[in-house]
């Protein structure tokens, strides 16, 4: 089984303009369309809010789309601004080891992330394009537009109707893209990672490998070959990192938004708010809770290798000429490679219980926001005139 390979998320990104390994005139001409769409729909939907802002449907409309506009500028951001560098980490992948490195039969484990790695990618973007409909068919005989934009609370003529109509359902299907392909960019690091520290696990451990290697040569190629994947660890993580603390917390803010709006008229909620708000509120919360689980995976696969390399009975020809650097190796290893989130804290499940506790401080009743809603006179259960 071959590794899987980026041309797949570079598709997707190919068809906005953003293939990280191209950069012809064509490839530019998208990117700026990509840009100059994505800039209009945002100026349209922010100059309706702040013209709008004492208005609760505007709220309403504007929390649906803002967190997913805001993360969609980040992602294209670093895109642009890391192309060199995110083309130079695949590269790289290129001096990773095959699969097939120590024999057929050892490294299943390193095989499997490959194998599911595949399938997840396939499921999320059958299930990204999917969730396409969720904006687009209620929109369909509605005076409401896809995306919050400027003038719908006015209301607007047949004519403006459809092309907004037509211009949002060319912005989604661009976003849904766009997303497809940097998510799956993202999961694509981290599953050749994965398949790295698995192989490194095997390397160090006292398996029976098929390579010519004598045990002092396996020690030592071994070693190196840690040094090199803690360092390309550290460089996806330089890229990702601002990234990740955007996403991680403009997330949480989407979700507490949407259970507030899905909730805002009591509890339970009714059959409308629930269509309505619970794939929203499902979206964030897979999304947040992937990037955290593929961050724990390379935490506690980093940290069983010190652990194979203590125990392994090492021979002691090899013991005594590289025991300086299996030492060394130990206290490298004992420090969890990771992805950050902006240096504030780790990509893990740990930072996934935030929501966890975010809901547990707030008693699902949302008291709170509702009392400052209510402050600006947006509350959306108070009715009176002042």
């Amino acid at each position: 089984m071959d590794k899987v390979e980026f041309s797949q998320p570079l598709f997707f990104l190919n068809l906005v303009g953003l293939n990280l390994l191209k950069n012809d005139e064509f490839s530019k001409a998208r990117r700026v369309i990509l840009v100059l769409i994505l800039f209009l729909v945002f100026v349209l939907a922010y100059s309706e809010l702040l013209t709008n802002f004492n208005n609760f449907d505007t709220i309403v409309h504007a929390s649906e789309v803002i967190f997913p506009q805001y993360q969609i500028i980040w992602k294209t951001v670093i895109l642009i601004i890391y192309k060199k560098g995110l083309a130079q980490r695949i590269e790289e992948t290129t001096h990773f080891w095959p699969l097939n490195q120590f024999g057929k039969n050892v490294a299943k484990s390193a095989i499997s992330v490959h194998t599911l790695l595949r399938k997840i990618f396939m499921g999320y973007a059958i299930l990204i394009y999917s969730s396409a409909s969720l904006f687009i068919f209620p929109a369909i005989g509605s005076d409401r537009p896809i995306i919050l934009t400027y003038g719908e609370n006015r209301g607007f003529s047949a004519e403006t109707k459809i092309f907004y109509f037509i211009f949002h359902t060319i912005a989604t299907f661009i976003t849904l893209t766009l997303v497809t392909g940097f998510d799956g960019l993202f999961f694509y690091f981290v599953g050749h990672i994965l398949s790295e520290l698995k192989m490194l696990k095997i390397a160090f451990s006292d398996l029976k490998i098929e390579t010519a290697w004598s045990c002092s040569r396996r020690l030592s190629l071994s070693i190196q070959h840690h040094i090199y994947i803690l360092k390309y660890i550290k460089d996806v993580n330089n890229v990702y990192s601002t990234y990740l603390l955007n996403q991680h917390f403009s997330s949480l803010f989407g979700l507490c938004f949407g259970l507030i709006l899905m909730t805002k008229d009591g509890l339970p909620p009714d059959f409308n708010h629930l269509f309505r708000y619970l794939p929203y509120i499902i979206a964030f919360l897979l999304q947040l809770w992937m990037f955290c689980y593929a961050g724990t995976l390379i935490i506690t696969s980093s940290l069983e290798i010190p652990n194979e390399i203590f125990y392994h009975d090492w021979n002691q020809a090899a013991a005594y000429e590289n025991k300086l650097s299996k030492i060394i190796a130990i206290k490298r290893g004992q420090s969890a490679a990771k992805l950050t989130l902006g240096g504030f804290g780790n990509l893990d499940l740990e930072s996934f219980n935030l929501f966890k506790l975010t809901l547990n401080m707030g008693k699902v009743e949302f008291s709170e926001p509702l009392k400052s809603l209510n402050i600006i006179g947006l509350h959306p259960a108070t009715t009176d005139g002042f």
